[in-house]
């Protein structure tokens, strides 16, 4: 039997795996499990530290990204965001994600090449 069941968004109710369909998928399995454990590097720091217990951090001043763990040294033009406030429901990443579009300095690609380049560099394949 799978250890897998389809769920769409919104909805607790099962539905068919159809390609058509954004669909969110949960998984027992051991490898899902393990992805709370996944650790990356702090880009201050250079300290390997839990994704759940670091900041995405802004320069307010450029727009870019990095990842920074609590202990790293804060700059006067930081924004941050606890990863796990970020992500803490479906609810808080919509507002999250508004909230930072209403920001003058939030520039779109440069937050999307900061994820980009930091799954590549830790290795953050295979949650999806």
């Amino acid at each position: 039997m799978s250890d897998q069941t389809t769920y769409s968004i919104g909805c607790s109710r099962p539905v068919r795996n159809v390609a058509s369909h954004l669909h969110l998928t949960t998984n027992t399995s051991k490898e899902i499990k393990a992805m709370s454990l996944k650790t990356a590097k702090c880009e201050r720091t250079g300290h390997q530290v839990l994704l759940s217990d670091g900041f995405l951090v802004a320069n307010a001043t450029t727009g870019d990204w990095s990842f920074i763990s609590l202990d790293a040294e804060e700059e006067s033009y930081d924004y941050h965001i606890a990863i796990a406030e970020f992500i803490k429901s479906p609810e808080a990443l919509v507002d999250w994600m508004a909230h930072l579009y209403e920001k003058a300095w939030f520039k779109p690609p440069k937050f999307f090449d900061f994820f980009e380049r930091f799954r590549r560099e830790n290795n953050l394949f295979g949650a999806l």
